[in-house]
């Protein structure tokens, strides 16, 4: 299995599940949001903005602002390199 064997079996089981959508995935988002038991709706809700927005992130889709990046990190108790690694020196550029 891939490196997510690291995390607990019913996260690993659930990401499985995702199949070639996760691998492509740019970022941890979808990780860190389901190792603190939140779904898409109750991230969004606490940060003002909509579920689809938090998909669109997850998926690679499109990168958030420096203080939704911040917001979601704070939420979720880990950096914003955790979540986004390479955000913080992309937005230096």
């Amino acid at each position: 299995m891939t490196r997510w064997r690291v995390y607990s079996n019913i996260i690993v089981d659930q990401m499985v599940n995702y199949g070639e959508e996760m691998i492509s995935m740019r970022n941890n988002l979808f990780l860190y949001r389901r190792l603190r038991g939140m779904k898409q709706f109750d991230l969004a809700k606490e940060i003002g903005i909509k579920e689809q927005t938090i998909s669109s992130y997850e998926r690679g889709r499109t990168d958030p602002s420096p203080e939704i990046a911040i917001k979601i990190s704070e939420i979720l108790k880990f950096s914003v390199d955790d979540v986004f690694p390479g955000y913080i020196k992309n937005q230096k550029e």
